[in-house]
């Protein structure tokens, strides 16, 4: 470049002296212009390194941003797989423990479909004693054969909650205690009296496998109501859920 300087200069102190219009005046312009043209170029191969160093730079640095961002994107690809696999084990664990859930759920439900019931009817019209078990001997239906119509005892098959029902009958003028006892327990009493009234009493127990329910009488003396064709004397029970 300072060569370059240097014979411009040269050139122009010698333009000083010489014709325009001689020959070496021209041949001075020409070498001039080449000089500027050879500076422009020499601009321009600088400027174009530049730009090529800056490229270069620049890609470099987008290179380096874009494989920063790939190895977070796989990091976070990673983590997120880790994530989704300890959700799904444990949905498949929600999924087992519901699964196992359900099963009891049906299987209790099975087991509550189980129809548990008896009813009975006919008590022979004799003179009672206190604490003398009430046998009602026609057995009308019995679903586990546990009412027994010649002790008048239903035997508990399935444990569970029960209600109970009793219907008697008595006599015009006369009056009888009665009670349905669990096992030896008296769990309802009720009474009849006056001129051929019935009366009906209910109880919901909790019973066992094996336990015994009956009706007995509470006073001595005194005779029911037998049946015709406008009363019964009745005794009946049925399941309402069993126990788990």
């Amino acid at each position: 470049m300072l060569k370059l300087l240097c014979l411009i200069i040269s050139c122009a102190a010698t333009a000083l002296v010489e014709p325009e219009c001689s020959r070496f005046h021209y041949e001075e312009k020409t070498l001039e212009k080449m000089v500027r043209l050879e500076f422009l170029v020499e601009q321009f191969k600088e400027e174009m390194n530049n730009f090529r160093r800056e490229k270069d730079e620049t890609f470099t640095e987008i290179r380096n941003e874009v494989a920063s961002e790939v190895t977070k994107a796989k990091e976070s690809v990673e983590a997120d797989k880790e994530t989704l696999a300890r959700a799904l084990s444990d949905l498949q664990m929600v999924n087992n423990n519901l699964t196992a859930q359900a099963s009891k759920a049906i299987e209790h439900l099975q087991d509550a479909k189980k129809r548990v019931s008896f009813s009975a009817k006919t008590v022979e019209s004799k003179s009672s004693s206190y604490g003398e078990v009430i046998i009602f001997s026609e057995t009308v239906q019995d679903t586990d054969c546990a009412y027994n119509n010649k002790s008048g005892k239903f035997v508990v098959p399935v444990p569970g909650t029960y209600v109970f029902t009793t219907h008697l009958c008595v006599y015009s003028g006369n009056t009888i205690y009665f009670a349905i006892r669990h096992n030896v327990d008296v769990v309802a009493r009720s009474s009849v009296f006056n001129s051929a009234n019935c009366n009906t009493l209910e109880t919901i127990r909790n019973v066992n496998t094996g336990h015994e329910v009956y009706v007995t009488y509470e006073i001595s003396g005194h005779k029911v109501y037998p049946d015709d064709s406008t009363r019964w004397n009745t005794f009946s029970g049925r399941l309402i859920y069993d126990m788990p």
